[in-house]
């Protein structure tokens, strides 16, 4: 199996789940030449620097951060498998590291990440035997001076020798992203709200609003936050947690059907989040701008079907023109692939 020896001072570094672009600017921060990439599991990532290893970890180990954990000196890279030949193979690789030195004791350490027909104590004994003949190191399990790591991530795996204190384990303070309760149903919900702060919307609390393509419910979640009731419009379902809302109403019905439902009643403001063509989602706005009060707002997002962005954008506000007056035009952080329109219906 291949093995090679890496070109740069290379380091696994683990961070909290779900916050490794965190971690990637905290490390360069640490370092400016830091370069860190994902690997296939999350909360693994690979680094590498211009820096020497010494120097390298001083940095790191001097660094204020809160998403990242372990830091792991490599050296060597080798292809792996689940056949049981693979911790010879990871004892062949071992010849191109830099150590251990001679002079001073080591353990052979395996994290190991897959499915494989061999176990991490296989490939530690594996390794550590070899290395302790190859160099004269001796093994030792309780205060050992240097580590051998052997970190696997299914078919690849990574080799590395370092002294015990050049092996970081820094402190992860930052375990969640969102509190308990409070992720997001989904990224919509993160839309909507940057929607809301940008545009300044006031929406009132005793007012209605109707949601149109609402499955499965982020736009409909904050709206209820912030009105005395949302009628959610969609044939597909709502997520559990925004049915059991007290002021959410939903209406397993297509838009077009909303002007048939005598008691409908009037609305607030009208969001449309539906992923159909521009002129299409802005047809569907104006059909529906009688059951809007005078002065309220609708929200429409311009979803980009074709690299002609700036022609999508124009033909929605040329049509929802018809119906709607001072229209806004913006984009949020988590909408930087869509437009989003904000029009008021006219008082009059």
């Amino acid at each position: 199996m291949t093995a090679l020896l890496l070109d740069k001072t290379t380091f696994l570094v683990t961070c909290a789940s779900g916050w490794e672009t965190r971690a990637k600017e905290e490390l360069h921060r640490a370092l400016r030449s830091a370069h860190a990439r994902s690997l296939f599991l999350r909360g693994n990532l690979l680094m590498t620097c211009e820096e020497s290893l010494d120097a390298a970890v001083a940095a790191l180990a001097e660094a204020d951060t809160e998403c990242v954990g372990r830091i792991v000196p490599l050296q060597v890279q080798c292809e792996v498998s689940k056949d049981v030949s693979s911790p010879a193979a990871l004892a062949a690789a071992s010849d191109l590291l830099p150590g251990p030195v001679p002079e001073m004791s080591f353990k052979a350490v395996c994290d190991r990440r897959g499915a494989h027909d061999w176990t991490s104590g296989e490939a530690c004994v594996a390794v550590g035997k070899h290395v302790e003949l190859r160099t004269g190191s001796p093994a030792d399990f309780e205060s050992p001076q240097q580590i051998l790591s052997i970190e696997v991530f299914q078919d690849v795996a990574y080799l590395g020798v370092c002294r015990t204190d050049q092996l970081l384990r820094k402190s992860i303070r930052r375990m969640r992203r969102w509190a308990p309760g409070t992720r997001p149903l989904n990224r919509a919900e993160l839309k909507l709200r940057e929607v809301i702060d940008q545009f300044e919307l006031e929406l009132p609390a005793e007012g209605r609003a109707l949601d149109i393509g609402a499955s499965p419910g982020g736009w409909t979640k904050v709206l209820a936050e912030h009105l005395a009731e949302v009628v959610a419009v969609d044939p597909g379902e709502l997520d559990p947690r925004v049915l059991e809302l007290a002021n959410v109403r939903h209406l397993s019905v297509r838009s077009e059907a909303l002007l048939q439902i005598p008691d409908i009643g009037r609305f607030d403001i009208i969001t449309n989040d539906m992923n159909m063509d521009p002129d299409k989602s802005a047809d569907v706005l104006c059909e529906l701008a009688e059951l809007l009060k005078p002065g309220g707002i609708a929200v429409m997002t311009v979803k980009f079907v074709t690299v002609r962005r700036r022609e999508h954008v124009q033909e929605a506000l040329d049509r929802l023109g018809r119906c709607f007056a001072d229209p806004r035009v913006a984009r949020v952080p988590h909408n930087a692939m869509e437009t989003t329109i904000v029009a008021r219906k006219p008082a009059g």
